[in-house]
């Protein structure tokens, strides 16, 4: 194998670290209680995927149709909470606003609390990389 191969070879590898997703699997995601919302349930299971740069929901594992899609540079707050499994999201509508700019939340649930902090773990990871 010549050095431009094997140099091929360690970038593939890289940039599969970098791209492939850092955790899935299913968690709880609880609506907001407005208008037509406030009459479902207040939980909603989808399927959560950590990548290299986003958080994303599909309905099922199935699913390519995304429901939602945050931007991990937005993300400014994580917060665990291992005796509800649940985890409290912050982050950013819009990248570059102001501090002081009203933010958005999601509340996550998860089975257990090893989960939870696999997936706390997960968006760190993932976060470190951007």
């Amino acid at each position: 194998m010549d050095v431009a191969a094997a140099q091929s070879v360690v970038d593939e590898s890289v940039f599969y670290e970098f791209e492939r997703p850092r955790q899935q699997g299913r968690l709880q995601r609880k609506r907001a209680g407005r208008g037509f919302a406030a009459c479902r349930p207040w939980w909603v299971g989808e399927w959560f995927v950590v990548s290299s740069e986003y958080l994303i929901s599909f309905a099922s594992r199935t699913s390519a149709q995304v429901l939602t899609c945050i931007s991990l540079a937005a993300v400014t707050q994580v917060e665990p909470d291992l005796t509800q499994n649940s985890i409290r999201i912050s982050y950013a509508q819009e990248l570059g606003r102001a501090p002081c700019d009203a933010g958005h939340e999601l509340l996550l649930k998860a089975t257990e609390a090893a989960d939870v902090e696999l997936w706390v773990a997960a968006i760190a990871r993932a976060q470190e990389w951007l």
